[in-house]
């Protein structure tokens, strides 16, 4: 079986699990996850901090994160799908920007504020994902944004995944153009991989 098909076949089994967490559950393990990041080094010095918002079944709810970074005075910057284009754009979340359902269900600002000076500024991200390994591999959705925004950022910025424990693996099937993270956060560890 190629790893292409391994990946399929992990991402189906996924997507029942993330679906079967109970929302009180993920409230709790996300408050927890948010927590941890917040005591991250890496999230101390940041000024840039990249964030998704989540939109999808399972994944961990990063609004208390960004309303923590707002506090600490740091600017956050959000992934946005535009149709047709095969990579992510991005966009500085304000306290007063307006959300909605982009494509593929991606919550994003209601439009391009025109804020955002570039990924060279980001200090730290904050990368969803379906599943994550011990050694900092990540399973995403299977459309590649992610691995091709990761790779565009500098050497410097510091990856972090978020995830329940349960999805937490000993390996993830990879490819060559998979990114390795710094460290994988869960609700009741944290895993070093840089």
């Amino acid at each position: 079986m190629s790893v292409c098909e391994r990946k399929t076949r992990l991402r189906r089994q996924l997507k029942v699990a993330h679906k079967a967490i109970q929302a009180s559950e993920l409230e709790e393990i996300s408050r927890r996850i948010c927590q941890r990041v917040t005591q991250l080094p890496s999230w101390r010095s940041s000024k840039w901090v990249h964030s998704y918002i989540a939109s999808l079944a399972g994944e961990i709810e990063t609004r208390p994160l960004i309303h923590a970074a707002w506090q600490a005075g740091k600017q956050i910057a959000v992934p946005c799908v535009v149709p047709g284009i095969d990579e992510l754009s991005h966009a500085v979340l304000r306290e007063d920007s307006q959300l909605r359902a982009g494509p593929m269900g991606v919550m994003q600002p209601d439009e391009d504020n025109g804020l955002f000076p570039g990924t060279q500024v980001i200090d730290l991200v904050i990368v969803p994902g379906m599943a994550f390994d011990r050694q900092g591999q990540r399973l995403g959705r299977g459309g590649g944004y992610y691995d091709r925004f990761l790779a565009d950022l500098r050497p410097m910025t510091v990856t972090v995944g978020v995830v329940p424990q349960r999805f937490l693996l000993d390996e993830v099937p990879t490819e060559d153009h998979d990114i390795t993270l710094h460290a994988v956060l869960t609700e009741a560890e944290e895993v070093t991989t840089k």
